[in-house]
Parts: C-alpha cells; sequence; structure tokens
C-alpha cells in the first residue's frame, strides 16, 4: 500500500521532504489528495485555504468569464471560442495545457505556480 501525504512512515523512512526518486502525479490527483488531507487534519486545511494555490474546488466557484479572465492575466488572449481551437483534436488535458503555458511569461516560481490555473479552464 502506497504512502500518504500523513503516514509518518514515510517521512521516517526518507527523511523531512526526500522521497526515494522523482515522482510525477496528476493534478487531478494532487488535488484529490489535498481535497482529502483537509478533511482529516486542521492544520493542513489552514494551511491550503491560507494559500493561493490554484485547486479544482476552487474553480468550481468561479463564472467561465472568471476563469477566462484568470487565463487572460497570463499574457493569453483567449475568449471560449479561441480556446476550443486548442482543445479540438487534443488527445490530453496535458497537450493543451503544456500549448498554453507554453505562451506565457512568468517571471518566477510563484507566477508558475498560479499558472496551474491553466488546467482549468471553462469546457469549451
Amino acid at each position: 500500500m502506497g504512502a500518504t501525504l500523513s503516514d509518518n512512515t514515510a517521512c521516517a523512512e526518507f527523511g523531512p521532504g526526500r522521497l526515494p526518486a522523482p515522482m510525477k502525479m496528476s493534478w487531478v490527483t494532487l488535488d484529490r489528495i489535498c481535497a482529502e488531507e483537509m478533511l482529516c487534519d486542521e492544520k493542513i486545511r489552514r494551511l491550503v485555504e491560507g494559500g493561493n494555490r490554484p485547486l479544482r474546488s476552487r474553480a468550481g466557484h468561479l463564472s467561465d468569464e472568471e476563469l477566462l479572465d484568470k487565463l487572460r492575466g497570463f499574457g493569453l488572449d483567449l475568449d471560449r471560442r479561441s480556446l476550443k481551437r486548442p482543445c479540438e483534436g487534443a488527445l490530453s488535458a496535458e497537450e493543451v495545457a503544456g500549448s498554453l503555458i507554453g505562451r506565457c511569461g512568468f517571471r518566477d516560481g510563484s507566477e508558475r505556480m498560479q499558472g496551474d490555473w491553466i488546467w482549468m479552464p471553462p469546457v469549451p
């Protein structure tokens, strides 16, 4: 059975913040882990709620126009029609998001983190 974020055994085995090898995790999986951990751990809930990290659960409360405004904030000149074009024929959300992220001019890691909003555009 795999370790969870709250599994102290994983921390003891590899040390704080250390994993045996780099690990890729889908954005959806990360969001679900955050949501589950927020329900179980008050400290994590406060950290996530107090942070400005984009989460799918936060995007659900935004209108399509608000989500498009977030994308425009990264220098992407998009509306629903122009967002639909890269989605047509795409095999994955990663393919679409990758092309959009490549067009952004993030100045630092904080802006890049906010770029995760690109993964949550309205479905065209």
